[in-house]
């Protein structure tokens, strides 16, 4: 019993300790119930200034927005207080109204002077709440006393409506909710009563959901730091293994030889077309050399020829001329091939630091 007194104490009053003076024990909800502001919301608009604009003028809207900031925002909390001296046990419903504005514009409304409030219990006779102890300023409270039988029909029903008056007229009016009857029914069990309409076992529910949520919260931002821990990793090692391949490329193609760029593949279909056209040589160089296979080979018949038909003279004679024309038309291919490689060294370069700098991005 203790222990769920204990527990709900926590959850739904604060003590405020004893007064020196009146010798008066006091306790209030821990959490203010927050009472429907449409009404007030209307009234905060009216203060500020708010203008219609047509959708198209935007001076209208950077107006409009000035003056939302400029306005005053009403909140309305509700709040019971049990009091106590002797036998004496007295029951204060406090209605609190305070204003905030991003322009300093705070002001006294007196929206709470001659306040009342009728409070209706599941659809029964309503009770009214009135001449309550005023205390004006920007932020106005307005305290009603009655007793422990009206807290009593506020903890017994199952649907409370309220209506707030003012000097103003109505400025709320609305139902609580389930979560605001709860806070007065945890507030009634914590000071009366722990095993009243299972609130603790509602409390101790939702106290193992809340913790319950909390937990898979933390799962998900555990798993979700793993997650990104392990793809940073797997990009650390990606990035390291494409630093040493490109290490080894350098090492590789540290003379920009065309012949490797082109084995190894590293130009993957971005050939300019210069080099395009070294490609297309370094194939006509294998078909020349085969063309210079085929003429030396005739060469060396005429030669055999030569020397049976006629003289060894003549057959040197037919010889050198023959090594001489093969000779030459070798060499012809392979100074013109040097020749644009050596023009092409440049963009070989600049292909290279784009090669490079691919390999680092990706």
């Amino acid at each position: 019993m203790e222990a769920k007194k204990e527990l709900l104490f926590k959850k739904f009053v604060r003590d405020n300790g004893v007064d020196k003076f009146t010798k008066v024990q006091e306790y209030s909800q821990c959490d203010s119930i927050i009472l429907n502001g449409e009404i007030l919301s209307g009234l905060s608009k009216s203060l500020s200034g708010e203008l219609e604009y047509d959708d198209d003028d935007e001076l209208g809207r950077i107006q409009q927005g000035l003056a939302r900031a400029r306005g005053p925002k009403f909140t309305l909390k509700l709040k019971f207080i049990y009091r106590k001296k002797g036998e004496v046990d007295i029951i204060m419903v406090e209605l609190g109204v305070s204003q905030f504005s991003f322009g300093g514009d705070e002001y006294r409304q007196g929206l709470l002077k001659d306040g009342s409030i009728f409070l209706l219990f599941d659809e029964g006779e309503a009770v009214k709440l009135e001449n309550g102890d005023y205390h004006a300023g920007t932020n106005e409270e307005l305290y009603f006393q009655s007793d422990l039988n009206f807290l009593l029909k506020a903890v017994n029903s199952k649907k409370v409506e309220y209506r707030c008056l003012g000097k103003r007229g109505v400025f709320s009016e609305g139902s609580l909710s389930d979560d605001d009857l709860l806070k007065i029914k945890g507030f009634y069990a914590a000071l009366f009563d722990p095993e009243f309409d299972n609130v603790y076992d509602v409390v101790l529910k939702r106290a193992e959901e809340e913790k319950a949520a909390e937990k898979r919260k933390i799962d998900a931002e555990k798993i979700k730091k793993e997650e990104k821990a392990k793809r940073e990793a797997e990009r650390v090692a990606s990035v390291k293994a494409r630093k040493e391949r490109l290490e080894q490329l350098k090492k590789e193609i540290i003379d920009l030889d065309v012949n490797k760029l082109i084995d190894m593949d590293l130009l993957n279909g971005n050939e300019t077309d210069l080099l395009k056209k070294i490609k297309e040589d370094e194939t006509n160089i294998y078909k020349s050399s085969t063309t210079a296979g085929y003429l030396f080979i005739l060469g060396l018949i005429a030669t055999i020829y030569v020397w049976w038909a006629y003289s060894i003279w003549y057959c040197l004679l037919v010889g050198i001329v023959m090594f001489a024309v093969v000779g030459l038309f070798n060499n012809s291919y392979k100074k013109k091939i040097k020749n644009k490689v050596e023009v092409a060294q440049p963009e070989l370069n600049k292909l290279l630091k784009e090669l490079t700098s691919v390999l680092i991005k990706n």
